[in-house]
Parts: structure tokens; sequence; C-alpha cells
């Protein structure tokens, strides 16, 4: 009876540290969006005022620094799901 008290408790540590990891990694996705969204911004203010191509640029890299973000979401979230799925219930 104790072990599996024990092993439930540890089950739900594991879970809590998993939703701990996805939120936190839903934190950076967000913080990057803001960030490209906001250099997007200027980058689109700065071209629209002087016609300047290598704004353009920035919008490439805002897209691929975002695009990236949410594949490390996709990766951080896969890792939680699996780590609780494959923690021993006891």
């Amino acid at each position: 009876m104790a072990q599996a008290l024990a092993t439930a408790g540890a089950a739900v540590a594991a879970a809590q540290a998993a939703a701990i990891a996805v939120q936190d990694a839903a934190d950076a996705l967000r913080h990057t969006h803001n960030i490209a969204a906001v250099a997007a911004g200027a980058a689109m203010n700065r071209y629209l005022a002087t016609g300047d191509a290598r704004c353009l640029d920035v919008l490439r890299h805002d897209r691929a620094l975002v695009e990236k973000s949410i594949q490390e979401f996709a990766a951080v979230a896969a890792a939680s799901a699996q780590m609780v799925k494959n923690f021993p219930s006891g």
C-alpha cells in the first residue's frame, strides 16, 4: 500500500513537472511571437517609409524565428506527454 501511494505521488509530481515544462514553452512561444511582431512592425514601417528592400529580410527572419519557436514548443509538449505516458504506474 505504501509503495502504491509513493508511486502515485511520484506520478503526480512527474505530471506537474511536465505541465510546468509545457507552460514554460508556451510562455517562450508567446514572448518570441511578441518580439517578432514588434520587429515586423518596425521593419514594415521602415520599408513603407524608405522602400528599402532589406527590411523585407527582417520579415523573413521573423517568420523563421516564429516557426522555430513553434517547433520547439511542439517538441517540449510531445516529450512531456511521452514522459507522463511512460511513467511507471506502480
